[in-house]
């Protein structure tokens, strides 16, 4: 409790009881028992969500990432209702769909099915104008060459795939 105390004094911040948790891992019962019973905090377990990204114990799984699906697909379903020519889907899909993977790529490495998922959701969203998950859509140019750069006639799109591994080796690199 010391600790906590000191924190205090020093920042002027005083921990809120009724919103914060304790969290163990690999520690007795009767430590924990003490722990929470000194420092009057709830006792929380994993999995929780912290900022909008999951908190797990383990590899991330598809099912930890259904709220990214789910946030994808009800932007997408927003848009649908909006009279929206190719390039501001276009737009939509590089900036704001772009922008919240890049926040989940900095935090955490996303399986391949999930992964296949999304770029499934931007594909059909993008060529067809229209988000359903089992509807067929006619793609006009295969997805990898939309996915290079505009200066060789891509689209500027990132690769889901690409953008993944890069972030899997910057955080290594942060490790290191």
């Amino acid at each position: 409790m010391s600790g906590v105390s000191n924190f205090s004094s020093v920042s002027g911040l005083l921990p809120n009881k009724s919103k914060s948790c304790c969290f163990f891992g690999n520690v007795p019962e009767n430590v924990c028992s003490e722990i929470v019973n000194t420092l009057g905090f709830q006792r929380g377990s994993l999995p929780i969500n912290y900022l909008g990204l999951p908190l797990v114990t383990s590899k991330l799984s598809k099912s930890n990432c259904l709220p990214l699906v789910n946030r994808f697909s009800k932007k997408i379903e927003n848009w649908t209702t909006k009279s929206l020519n190719f390039g501001g889907r276009l737009q939509l899909v590089n900036t704001v769909l772009g922008g919240m993977l890049s926040y989940w790529y900095f935090f955490l490495f996303l399986p391949q099915s999930t992964l296949q998922q999304l770029n499934s959701i931007m594909f059909k969203f993008l060529w067809g104008g229209y988000h359903k998950p089992t509807g067929r859509c006619h793609y006009k140019v295969n997805w990898i060459d939309c996915c290079t750069p505009k200066e060789e006639g891509g689209l500027g799109i990132k690769n889901l795939f690409v953008s993944n591994s890069s972030a899997i080796f910057y955080q290594l690199w942060r490790i290191i």
